[in-house]
């Protein structure tokens, strides 16, 4: 079952740089939520939808993804400079973070307003 939801979400991944677009990533996590894909299993390099939304600033995949029940407290967890990081992470760490765009804003308040969060 788990080398199925493997390969499974790893077509989704794919699917999801193919496109690049906030839209395009929206139009792909409802088709894979539909297709009852776990939207929270990780990628070989332990990084979840979410938390790759959250670091393209992808405001309405990852309102999405709130919606549908997406786990915020979830950490990368690969070896390497994002381990144990969550989307709230990408948020603030990354190269981006002292942007400050409004998409990345946004994402910080659904973030820290979801019921889910451990802001601790």
């Amino acid at each position: 079952v788990q080398n199925k939801q493997r390969s499974d979400i790893l077509l989704v991944w794919q699917k999801l740089w193919a496109t690049g677009s906030d839209a395009g990533w929206l139009e792909v996590i409802v088709s894979a939520h539909q297709g009852r894909l776990d939207l929270d299993f990780p990628t070989p390099e332990g990084e979840t939808i979410l938390y790759k939304a959250a670091g393209y600033r992808h405001a309405k995949s990852v309102a999405q993804l709130l919606e549908l029940g997406a786990n915020t407290n979830l950490q990368v967890t690969a070896m390497g400079n994002d381990y144990g990081n969550t989307a709230l992470h990408a948020l603030v760490t990354d190269l981006r973070a002292g942007e400050q765009s409004q998409a990345q804003l946004r994402i910080l308040s659904m973030l820290l307003a979801h019921r889910s969060t451990d802001a601790a």
